[in-house]
């Protein structure tokens, strides 16, 4: 009886211990892999989300340039054993599998494509077929066709080197060391191609015009008599939607910032030097960690509220005086 109860008892233990180590080791295992998404996380906020959208645009298209050609998809690309290029997973689905990290003769024949292909440029600006019969010089075959723009070619490099040291899981894509042999060689073509860029658009071939339009003066005024004519209509729109757009219109122009960081701006941002008031923004697209502290060391001038108020008292003392002299008369 003694014997079977402290058998029993020994059991009892055996298993109370090993469920106890079982129960240990999964929350290790679990906070490993929280350990492991955070560690993700802080590799995913070194690239804003519509950057990474565009870089991963940019991939996509770069690597179905390589899997359109039998011989460069061997080259560059990881295939199955019926030669089909495997993709990444979730958000690289697009993108097919690169031998990383890519040889310098796969990246020159890649940017070679780029900057000849006419079909990459925008749909408006896509060029014509070629009239038959014109000699094509074979060195630089795309010298008369509307392509790319020197940015986006350039766009084109930086995605390919984000790509190489990028990081992530859940895709099954881990980082690679970019090589120096191949920066060197897209290092000169893009130098090159923003040269043939600035023949084509000294030829007429394309626009002298590339990315947003800047707003004139003039435009600004306009665009602030409109939003201070807003008026609610219904239940959608209220006073203070003119007011919020012409201020920030003003804000935006005064500070030089982006729309971004004047989003952004706390009342704690704002402070007053002298006579002007000055706004402090805690990053901008060249300062990420706000280390540089845009804002601080060149103070923005926004307006001068205290010699506006102090016009408008004056000039309001003056024609109360105006009009005590009438009243003598």
């Amino acid at each position: 009886m003694y014997l079977q109860y402290f058998l029993n008892n020994i059991s009892y233990n055996f298993l109370f211990l090993l469920n106890l180590i079982v129960e240990i080791m999964a929350g290790r295992g679990r906070r490993i892999e929280l350990l492991r998404n955070i560690a993700q996380g802080q590799c995913e906020r070194n690239t804003k989300p519509e950057t990474f959208k565009q870089y991963l645009s940019k991939m996509s298209v770069m690597t179905n340039i390589l899997n359109d050609d039998d011989e460069l998809r061997e080259m560059s690309l990881i295939t199955n054993r019926r030669g089909v290029a495997l993709k990444y997973h979730e958000a690289g689905s697009n993108i097919h599998k690169l031998k990383l990290p890519m040889s310098t003769e796969t990246g020159a024949i890649l940017f070679a494509h780029i900057a000849s292909d006419g079909s990459l440029a925008k749909p408006r600006h896509r060029p014509e077929a070629p009239t038959a019969g014109v000699e094509v010089d074979q060195l630089n075959p795309a010298k008369d066709v509307i392509t790319v723009s020197a940015q986006t070619y350039q766009n084109y490099k930086s995605a390919l080197k984000w790509f190489h040291e990028y990081s992530n899981r859940s895709m099954e894509k881990s980082s690679s060391t970019w090589p120096a042999e191949l920066e060197v060689q897209l290092a000169q073509q893009v130098k090159s191609y923003k040269r043939d860029i600035g023949i084509k658009k000294r030829d007429g071939v394309m626009s002298q015009k590339e990315g947003k339009t800047k707003v004139s003066l003039a435009g600004i005024r306009a665009l602030g008599r409109y939003f201070k004519s807003l008026q609610p209509t219904g239940l959608k729109n209220t006073w203070m939607e003119g007011l919020f757009a012409d201020l920030f219109t003003k804000l935006s122009l005064a500070t030089i910032g982006r729309s971004d960081n004047i989003d952004d701006v706390l009342i704690t941002n704002i402070a007053w030097d002298n006579d002007a008031m000055t706004v402090n923004f805690g990053t901008s697209k060249s300062d990420q960690t706000g280390q540089e502290g845009f804002g601080t060391k060149g103070t923005c001038v926004v307006c001068a509220a205290q010699s506006s108020s102090s016009s408008s008292s004056s000039s309001s003392s003056s024609s109360s005086r105006e009009t005590k002299r009438r009243r003598t008369r």
